[in-house]
């Protein structure tokens, strides 16, 4: 495929998926409520707030005040997003709409981690699996910092990658090794969590520019230094405000105890995979793909991935593999915390799936993005076949009718670790505890 076709399929792609998200959101099949309650309050905020200070000035507050226990930085660009796009649907779902853009540069940057990867081919790939995904595709429906952590994670592996990769006498290589520290200190103040898939990733690009040949190993590591002193230099701030304030203690204290859900220690280490088990397309497309591959080998495939290809590659699904490990051992689990692993392993998948013969391909991304449809809209007996109710829905009953009736429901299945609370709108200021643990 030409890199000019697999662009204009990338944007088709996107533009499809956005436009659908927008119409689910019209629609108001969902209602706001637990954690997403609690940050769709901060956005409005800061959106109020914005008012009176300019773009800057709400950033550098941020610093200076917590979202209860995280940072609050996300609350603070959505919030300055929202007044510069002229959204005024606070109490709707103008909030949500803005948050799309944090999923979109989630999905940008898995195209630039795909195609520095294996190419264009290997990005478009990539992008499908990812906003095929009902777990990503659900949660960017939401004002959740999870979104925020999901994009600024793959800028940082995009833009660490694609510097480590580069050709030693490459210009960009210094703009790159930036961009990652960059991306890792905004994440680092998005949520504190972030370290959990940022430590794996630090590691892999350090062993990746050590293993390069740009000149002594003294030079080789300047880029990785770079990026952690900018990462350090963006988000020290906010933690030794917080460390001098004894407020990190409780919240890793909190982080220490484990889930009701979670008990033993046998679940407590399966605990992500059943979660991946749950979601409706898992066991349809995992039977779907070894059926695919069987007649991809039918069919003379798949290619064999160039060995510096597979080395990436592999280098990827470890880095997402560390990470998963990491939440295993954090006693407090959400399945939402997988989110920031998940375009690694799309842009590993995407170099693999890239030597498959057209046919098969063709035939597993059809069925993921049936998949994704029915589990999104009602499609008759299939969405029923593929799990109750629509991702990011629960159920078929509108907001609307939610509210004359008194009801209240889940605002998604319980896999995608979107907690639920009681229906009725509540403001939380940036300073009110709202959560515990992760």
């Amino acid at each position: 495929m030409s890199p000019a076709r697999a662009r204009l399929l990338a944007a088709a792609m996107l533009a499809v998926w956005t436009l659908s998200q927008l119409a689910w959101l019209q629609a108001d099949h969902r209602i706001a409520e637990g954690d997403a309650l609690t940050n769709v309050g901060a956005v409005e905020l800061f959106w109020e707030d914005h008012a009176d200070r300019t773009a800057p000035g709400e950033i550098a507050r941020a610093y200076v005040e917590d979202f209860g226990e995280y940072p609050a930085m996300y609350a603070a660009l959505t919030g300055v997003a929202a007044r510069w796009l002229g959204v005024r649907d606070l109490n709707g779902d103008g909030p949500a709409r803005v948050g799309l853009l944090w999923a979109l540069a989630a999905a940008l940057a898995t195209w630039w981690l795909g195609a520095a990867l294996a190419g264009e081919g290997a990005a478009l790939l990539a992008l499908g699996a990812l906003v095929f995904s009902p777990q990503f595709t659900a949660m960017s429906r939401h004002v959740m910092l999870e979104n925020g952590l999901v994009a600024t994670v793959t800028v940082c592996a995009a833009a660490g990658f694609s510097a480590a990769w580069a050709d030693p006498g490459d210009r960009r290589r210094l703009a790159g090794w930036l961009a990652c520290g960059a991306a890792a200190g905004l994440a680092l103040l998005v949520k504190q969590t972030a370290a959990l898939a940022l430590l794996p990733l630090g590691v892999a690009l350090l062993v990746t520019a050590w293993r390069g040949d740009d000149g002594s190993p003294a030079r080789r590591l300047v880029g990785p230094a770079v990026a952690a002193a900018t990462a350090v230099l963006l988000a020290a701030p906010w933690y030794l405000r917080r460390l001098a304030a004894g407020g990190e203690g409780e919240y890793l204290w909190r982080s220490a105890q484990a889930n009701p859900d979670a008990v033993g220690p046998l679940h407590q280490s399966a605990y992500y995979p059943l979660v991946l088990l749950q979601q409706p397309w898992a066991p349809a497309v995992l039977l779907a793909a070894v059926a695919c591959a069987l007649l991809a080998r039918r069919e003379g495939g798949p290619a064999t991935l160039r060995p510096e290809v597979r080395r990436r590659a592999v280098g990827l699904l470890l880095v997402a593999a560390a990470g998963v490990v990491l939440l295993a051992l954090l006693p407090k689990k959400y399945p939402r915390l997988l989110l920031p692993l998940l375009p690694l392993g799309c842009a590993a998948a995407g170099a693999w799936l890239a030597t498959w013969p057209a046919r098969p391909l063709a035939a597993l991304y059809a069925l993921a993005a049936t998949s994704w449809v029915a589990t999104s809209w009602p499609v008759g007996p299939v969405s029923g076949l593929l799990g109750e109710g629509r991702v990011g829905g629960g159920s078929s009953t509108s907001t609307s009718a939610a509210t004359r009736t008194g009801s209240c429901r889940r605002p998604d299945p319980a896999w995608t670790g979107i907690a639920s609370s009681p229906c009725s709108r509540r403001r939380a200021a940036p300073g009110r505890s709202t959560g515990s643990g992760p």
